[in-house]
């Protein structure tokens, strides 16, 4: 299947901000994870190929095969 479009799905600041209230409300401990990390560090399971990005383009219009999952690829949640 071919996807042309990208995701990157970021939380709002009003979001955080309201779950920092909560925290705070009910004195509770937060903890983050580094998501943006873990999808990088993660092997695909089948070939996907993109275009080159524009300004690395060197016009031959070769593709680029991708060995590592990219932050916000449809395929990197799976």
């Amino acid at each position: 299947m071919d996807y042309f479009e990208i995701t990157s799905p970021v939380a709002e600041f009003n979001s955080l901000a309201t779950i920092l209230v909560i925290v705070n409300q009910f004195d509770l401990e937060i903890h983050s994870v580094d998501v943006k990390g873990a999808y990088l560090n993660t092997n695909l399971d089948e070939e996907i190929y993109m275009k080159q990005l524009p300004g690395f383009d060197d016009r031959s219009r070769r593709v680029l095969q991708l060995d590592l999952n990219l932050y916000g690829i449809k395929q990197g949640g799976h």
